[in-house]
């Protein structure tokens, strides 16, 4: 049935009542337009976060990313999480993007509250992916929501790579070289430094994480690890990298020792304090993981 616009020449939204009925809103006022910020996680994870999320009552949100007329990610793409209370959606939404251009991505977002409203005016802004740029790269072994475990991790093999699909030249585009030890890789330099918040023996050292061994029993081991200590990293040297390489993509191996149902990421510029930048789900042992 189509809606009415004006009766006897007069706009509705004009008249009160008609016969002495009120007369229907019309679908009511719009919802107040979202601003927003979209910050970048590691390979391609993002989190778009309502920054006058207050503004509503018991909201509902709908989101897009697009490279011109392409989609990037549609709003079933972006995960939801609810408020503290469970009583609303909250401020914060994730998303991956997958897509391999280079390209500005135009994010989009209307809000709608409970009640009679109608959606908002459409708010949009724009994003990059950039890749991760560190000094530190830190593998930690976490819960599926992030938070720090005492169950270990035993990692046979990392490599980072600054293209996509994990394809590289060691030593050029993917890093580290072999390591032999701590602080030297295989043709001799000192171009990296291995390091672990626990070691379990001289028969798992940290260096082991990134050797290049093809066997699995050639590891890093967490055993006997707490929560806190649960971690191996990798620091590029600031003179033989001025500016740390900017990765997109890693490959990680975890022996079957592993506990942990998954690793987080996380990087920093000065070795203490550090950032979370993803967390990515251990989906097999004794083979090798390809992120993203």
């Amino acid at each position: 049935m189509p809606d009415i616009e004006k009766y006897s020449g007069v706009e509705m939204a004009d008249i009160e009542k008609i016969s002495g009925h009120d007369v229907p809103s019309g679908g009511g006022t719009a919802s107040t337009t979202p601003t927003l910020t979209v910050t970048e996680g590691a390979f391609g994870q993002f989190t778009v976060t309502i920054n006058n999320h207050s503004s509503y009552t018991n909201p509902n949100f709908s989101l897009s990313s697009k490279i011109g007329s392409t989609v990037v990610a549609a709003d079933s793409a972006f995960d939801r999480s609810l408020e503290t209370d469970k009583s609303s959606l909250s401020d914060t939404f994730t998303f991956v993007d997958s897509n391999t251009s280079s390209s500005t991505r135009t994010l989009t977002v209307r809000a709608q509250e409970f009640g009679d409203t109608i959606q908002s005016a459409e708010a949009s802004t724009t994003y990059t992916k950039s890749g991760i740029s560190a000094r530190y790269l830190r593998i930690r072994g976490v819960t599926s929501d992030g938070s720090q475990t005492s169950n270990r991790i035993a990692v046979y093999e990392c490599r980072f790579y600054e293209n996509t699909g994990q394809s590289g030249t060691i030593g050029t585009n993917a890093y580290p070289q072999y390591m032999t030890n701590a602080t030297t890789d295989s043709d001799g330099s000192n171009d990296y430094t291995i390091s672990a918040g626990h070691t379990y023996s001289s028969s798992y050292p940290e260096w082991k994480a990134f050797d290049n061994s093809s066997s699995t029993f050639s590891m890093y081991w967490a055993l006997g690890t707490n929560a806190a200590n649960n971690w191996v990293q990798l620091k590029f040297d600031s003179t033989a990298f001025p500016t740390p390489p900017s990765i997109s993509s890693m490959r990680i191996g975890f022996n079957s020792q592993t506990d942990a149902t998954h690793f987080a990421l996380e990087t920093s510029s000065d070795g203490s304090s550090f950032t979370q930048q993803g967390v990515f789900e251990i989906t097999s042992e004794n083979s090798l993981l390809s992120i993203p």
